[in-house]
């Protein structure tokens, strides 16, 4: 009888899918060098179980890719306008950190979407007040007249058309957003009525040196515009579920705050998607923002864990995801509140609740990689609500 032999083969722990370090896209992977610290006696993940069996540390942001970080370093060379997209309901956790390292000192014009609901705080000037200070923690130097409230109406697009042309002092221009902001509205409607005064074409293209496809648009004889690709959500809602999960949570009709009276041991569930509790504190009335088919429950006792997840098996509670079973798919954060005045908690892509901060610790169960923050007031809270 002939004789065979064998070797070891390595395999991940968790799915038993056979390691390899060649491709990173690939099934399976798993960094060279972490490999080479192991014996055939160790547990070893494959990258894609290690970050499916380990929670955040702490909320996840937004990352850019390495070509829109190229493009920008470009407009930083060239001093260009940036044109900053953002949609209202939910842009507080939406800004890649490497975007705004780049553009902290540019020339910025934020252009933010208004909604029908009208659910900002209701004076100009407190509205582009908020959102240039939301922009300002992240350290992007901006002002109130940095901030183009914008409904993208035939009026509307005409005034913001100006505004650029003014700001860009005949530099180029490059617009920028994620896919949540109305960046690829402005750039249908700026086509539509466009008179090229160049004899440049309008062309896209991928941008010299990336894989990312660019419209390049000529505003004058030696100047252009720049649309670049949205950048994906990645710790939004937004960037989950189906086309119907979406409508869901998306906000279609003027909706106002709904209020609940929170107490200490007891919590709110944002559908089957975010539970927030109050383990510290006097007990408040929270005004809850979020889309009006986003189910809003309050639950006390020593029975939420089971109450929560119960709703969320038996589909009693809406919006979920087909991916949520228990617990082990929530990351969870505790927040404390030292500041006083009104304060927002915010879950990217979903809502947020508003309450006087008076010294409370929450507890934020959110489906895992899912964006957390907190600021002050986005809403003035003498706007009405409902129960």
């Amino acid at each position: 009888m002939s004789s065979i032999i064998t070797t070891t083969v390595c395999r991940c722990s968790r799915c038993g899918g056979i390691l390899q370090t060649i491709n990173k896209d690939g099934e399976h992977y798993i960094d060279p060098k972490v490999l080479k610290t192991k014996s055939l006696n160790d547990i070893v993940f494959c990258d894609d179980c290690y970050k499916a069996s380990h929670y955040s540390p702490s909320p996840n942001s937004v990352h850019a890719s390495k070509d829109l970080i190229k493009i920008l370093k470009d407009a930083r060379a060239t001093d260009a306008l940036i044109v900053y997209f953002i949609d209202t309901f939910s842009f507080e956790d939406s800004i890649p950190l490497e975007v705004a390292d780049i553009i902290e000192h540019q020339n910025i014009l934020i252009v933010a979407k208004e909604h029908k609901n009208r659910f900002l705080k209701s004076n100009k000037i407190d509205k582009e007040g908020y959102i240039s200070h939301q922009f300002r923690t992240y350290r992007i130097r901006v002002t109130n007249d940095d901030v183009f409230m914008c409904d993208f109406s035939n009026e509307s697009m005409k005034l913001l058309k100006d505004r650029i042309n003014d700001k860009r002092a005949r530099h180029d221009v490059y617009l920028i957003g994620s896919e949540n902001s109305p960046l690829e509205t402005f750039g249908r409607k700026f086509l539509a009525d466009y008179v090229n005064m160049s004899t440049r074409t309008v062309v896209t293209k991928k941008y010299k040196g990336t894989e990312m496809e660019v419209v390049r648009i000529p505003l004058d004889s030696t100047s252009s515009m720049y649309q670049t690709e949205p950048f994906v959500e990645t710790n939004s809602f937004i960037s989950l579920g189906d086309d119907t999960f979406k409508k869901i949570i998306t906000p279609h009709i003027d909706f106002k705050a709904r209020r609940k009276h929170l107490s200490k041991g007891s919590a709110v569930f944002l559908g089957g998607l975010c539970r927030i509790d109050l383990i510290d504190g006097k007990g408040m009335d929270i005004d809850v923002y979020c889309a009006e088919k986003v189910d809003v429950d309050i639950k006390g006792g020593k029975h939420i864990d089971k109450h929560f997840f119960e709703k969320i098996r038996k589909k009693q509670i809406r919006p979920t995801l087909p991916e949520i079973e228990g617990l082990k798919d929530f990351d969870v954060f505790d927040v404390h509140i030292d500041k006083e005045g009104m304060r927002d908690i915010g879950i990217s892509g979903l809502g947020w609740i508003s309450f006087k901060g008076n010294n409370q610790t929450f507890r934020i169960y959110v489906y895992r990689g899912i964006g957390v923050y907190g600021t002050r007031a986005k809403v003035n809270r003498n706007a009405n609500t409902k129960k």
